[in-house]
């Protein structure tokens, strides 16, 4: 919350917010959306949502996977 506050604050009334985000597995599994409700609570417009994604990387056989890896992040967009 202070920091979209004080994005707020700071930008121009036209002004855009760009915003990289990564879900957490632990603390903060839907982290984009609660930002997004932060974002409105303080007074920005989500405008748009980008998802980008990574190649997969190659895994050795011998490890055991115990959750999905995180191949993406949210770009968002504020005005």
């Amino acid at each position: 919350r202070p920091f979209l506050q004080e994005a707020r604050r700071v930008l121009r009334p036209d002004g855009v917010l760009i915003t990289k985000l990564a879900d957490e597995l632990l603390r903060w599994p839907w982290n984009h959306l609660k930002f997004l409700q932060i974002a409105k609570e303080v007074g920005f417009t989500p405008w748009d949502l980008v998802v980008k994604f990574r190649h997969p990387s190659i895994r050795n056989k011998s490890q055991r996977q115990l959750r999905a890896r995180r191949r993406h992040c949210f770009f968002i967009v504020c005005k």
